[in-house]
């Protein structure tokens, strides 16, 4: 099953690759320019999680370097606003207050309390792991659109199940479904029928009653 289409992921890649060549503080960033990092990251993503909205906050978090380092997360978030997830973007917005948050710069209680409460702490803690990880200086990474299209699309399998196989019954259920009461007893010849999730027809008076859960 194909989510991740080219239509999706064709901006995405372009934007990542804008990132080529953009280097980054070796103090911090000892693999190198924004698009090594931002390769690490997301393969190493893939190794944790199925988790499709993290995987591309992984990928995409830093994107916002191509224009300026200081408040690179909102910049990422401006190049990205049209073509991810909410969740995605909450990531990618919030990944540097993570860091405000473990280090103890983040001073003001309910700003503290906000982040730890919010339902998508967890993936951010998550995002802030991968980020951490991804700077091997010796650690390379063939980038290739297509290998990364098809693990997007092989964690999103399991989320949908092929269609079951109607049964007879299945079938017949729908069928007295869009029947009036008066078409069920002339078409069966039941007086009553008893299908969960319908009513109860009485052939008799001609009558439908609901049936009580």
């Amino acid at each position: 099953m194909e989510i991740f289409t080219p239509e999706i992921m064709d901006p995405l890649f372009w934007i990542l690759e804008q990132s080529r060549g953009v280097e980054q503080g070796k103090e911090h960033h000892p693999e190198g320019d924004v698009f090594t990092h931002s390769l690490q990251a997301v393969y190493c993503a893939f190794r944790e999680t199925t988790d499709t909205d993290l995987i591309l906050a992984a990928m995409l978090h830093d994107v916002g370097k191509i224009a300026r380092r200081m408040g690179h997360a909102n910049e990422s978030v401006k190049l990205l606003d049209c073509h991810c997830s909410a969740k995605t973007l909450w990531l990618i917005r919030n990944h540097l207050r993570l860091w405000n948050f473990m280090t103890g710069e983040m001073k003001k209680l309910s700003k503290i309390k906000g982040l730890i409460e919010h339902p998508w702490f967890t993936p951010l803690a998550h995002l802030g792991r991968i980020d951490k990880e991804a700077r091997s200086p010796t650690r390379r990474i063939a980038y290739c659109k297509q290998d990364i299209v098809d693990r997007l699309n092989r964690c999103v399998e399991p989320h949908f199940e092929p269609p079951m196989q109607q049964s007879g019954l299945d079938r017949r259920q729908e069928e007295i479904r869009e029947m009036t009461p008066a078409e069920v007893v002339e078409r069966t010849g039941m007086k009553y029928l008893d299908i969960p999730g319908i009513v109860w027809f009485s052939g008799d008076s001609n009558r439908m009653y609901r049936k009580i859960p």
